[in-house]
């Protein structure tokens, strides 16, 4: 098998029942485990497994897009190979129901 998703409503999490996984997809349902957008912002650079879950696909393609239309914006001055994510405090806001965080 390979490592799968939940989505729900307002989130996303791996799935951590009964499944036999790959070192390779061990350490990166850890990662998410451990923060979830950091790891999708990564996943949307790294080369996708043969094997890949249709969830973790589409995942990573979000993450793709998101980047590739992060560097097309000619407001921001971001050069894709010196992105990375920067983690702002939560901030509680009824609107929104999750970690508030800042890519760049």
């Amino acid at each position: 098998m390979s490592l799968q998703f939940i989505f729900t409503r307002d989130s996303f999490m791996p799935d951590t029942v009964g499944e036999v996984l790959t070192e390779r997809e061990e350490k990166l349902r850890e990662r998410f485990i451990s923060d979830r957008y950091e790891a999708l912002f990564d996943i949307g650079s790294q080369t996708a497994d043969a094997g890949e879950s249709i969830s973790l696909g589409f995942l990573r393609t979000v993450s793709e897009h998101f980047t590739k239309a992060l560097t097309q914006m000619p407001e921001l001055e971001l050069v894709r190979e010196q992105r990375h994510m920067l983690k702002v405090p939560y901030v509680s806001c009824p609107a929104i129901n999750q970690d508030q965080r800042g890519f760049l």
